[in-house]
């Protein structure tokens, strides 16, 4: 499991930027990629790897 701050910051060392939301936040790229994060303490490591996947990191 992986902090969601972690998360958070690891998609903003790469130029993105946190919208917040109600349930979940959007992480939105300037070149238009995006991802969502929702609203828990922990992010599970698989759903991590599908987020950098989903933002054309991975």
């Amino acid at each position: 499991m992986v902090k969601r701050r972690t998360v958070i910051k690891y998609f903003e060392a790469h130029g993105f930027r946190c919208e917040g939301g109600t349930n979940h936040d959007k992480l939105v790229h300037p070149d238009g990629r995006r991802t969502v994060i929702g609203r828990h303490r922990e992010i599970n490591n698989n759903r991590f790897e599908d987020m950098k996947k989903q933002a054309g990191l991975k």
